[in-house]
């Protein structure tokens, strides 16, 4: 599976990174803003699962949901939305697949990871 990381904070990056690696066998893309994130969608192939933070730099997470919804050959794509926010239900209407609260376990991430990879399967 093929997921792109968008999270500006290096550090949890890193941490999310490491722990999606530790589950399977995930290749793992990291953009640090939605600009970067957008344009990577557009040129790399075979991105399974968006693993999004709202809180970034220049354009909000859910900015990036609504383009990615609104792009018609993304609009299946699986985004999990990363964020401290308590507002699930605005991000599940605006397009997400579904969302993990800051801080999450690695077992929460584990059973999104494998919900998404058992729907390719």
């Amino acid at each position: 599976m093929r997921v792109l990381l968008v999270e500006d904070l290096s550090g949890q990056a890193r941490l999310i990174h490491k722990i999606i690696l530790k589950h399977d066998s995930h290749e793992v893309i990291i953009c640090k803003d939605a600009f970067e994130a957008f344009a990577a969608l557009r040129v790399i192939s075979g991105i399974d699962v968006v693993i999004l933070d709202n809180e970034l730099p220049f354009a909000q997470g859910m900015d990036l949901l609504q383009k990615i919804r609104s792009t018609e050959d993304m609009q299946n794509l699986k985004v999990i939305m990363n964020t401290a926010d308590e507002e699930f239900e605005s991000f599940q209407t605006l397009g997400a697949d579904d969302c993990l609260k800051k801080p999450f376990v690695k077992e929460e991430l584990f059973s999104l990871l494998d919900k998404f990879k058992n729907l390719d399967a």
